[in-house]
């Protein structure tokens, strides 16, 4: 077909259909054409993909302070003479206010109750 020869450079089902109708003809022509240049393998390695992401990630702007908050866990480091070898780093997206707990252990239980002592202090401070 003219989709796959070697001076056509694959194009797309339309610039395929156009060709291929303007000297053949059969019930259910485009249809064929667009289910043949879309099974194209040498197609599906190589063209970029024109679909739009189901879920576009958007940010999510704060109203005010520790609405949103930003988290980041760097380690593991030496351990020092507390025996912490982790920071976390906790941001307030609102203001930019950054504070920084060291952890011994960088499970869910220490980040979850880091983070929930670091939310009460801060609503506490907020009154």
């Amino acid at each position: 077909m003219y989709h796959d020869h070697v001076l056509a450079n694959h194009p797309g089902w339309k610039e395929t259909y156009r060709v291929v109708r303007n000297r053949f003809y059969w019930v259910g022509q485009k249809n064929d054409v667009r289910l043949y240049v879309g099974a194209c393998h040498v197609c599906a390695c190589t063209k970029p993909l024109n679909a739009r992401p189901d879920d576009p990630i958007r940010t999510r702007t704060p109203r005010q302070p520790w609405e949103v908050i930003s988290i980041d866990l760097m380690g593991p480091y030496p351990r020092t003479a507390k025996g912490k070898s982790y920071i976390l780093v906790a941001t307030d997206c609102f203001s930019r206010w950054t504070e920084a707990y060291p952890l011994g252990t960088a499970t869910t239980k220490t980040i979850t109750e880091t983070l929930f002592t670091f939310r009460l202090s801060t609503c506490v401070s907020q009154r």
